[in-house]
């Protein structure tokens, strides 16, 4: 029997790469919004919102990142997941979870180090941006 896992999680510089990477395409949108990113464990360990952007959509934030890292699934995804069992909703909605696109979890070498989320823009160009976050983090 294995006693131990191995884990990874974020650096602080790709914690602030992911953060940038988010607000760079939000500002080409010219919308603000705040980017949320969650360690491994769920842990909050960055938060930035553009001047203007309304103080809910930091909430939000951090319950599609929470949701990505948590469900280790895109938040659109889990959103679609939840759509075809519309009884099960409840269950996790309660418990900060939020079907929403505009959160993706970080993965690396098969591992899931973190999650990054945007909230602000609507949906769409939420997940857009979010996508460049992951994209300025892991480039194709």
């Amino acid at each position: 029997m294995e006693i131990t896992a191995p884990r990874a999680t974020l650096t602080a510089g790709a914690v602030l790469t992911l953060l940038q990477g988010g607000l760079a395409r939000a500002d080409e949108y010219g919308k603000p919004v705040y980017v949320a990113v969650m360690d491994s464990t769920a842990r909050l360990v960055g938060l930035v919102g553009s001047e203007a952007a309304p103080p809910i959509c930091a909430a939000v934030a951090q319950q599609k990142a929470y949701t990505a890292v948590a469900m280790r699934m895109p938040t659109a995804t889990f959103k679609a997941m939840l759509d075809s069992v519309p009884d099960e909703r409840e269950i996790f909605l309660g418990q900060g979870y939020i079907a929403a696109a505009g959160g993706l979890p970080v993965m690396v070498d098969g591992l899931i180090v973190g999650a990054v989320a945007v909230s602000g823009a609507g949906q769409h160009e939420d997940a857009v941006c979010a996508e460049a976050a992951l994209a300025a983090l892991l480039p194709a």
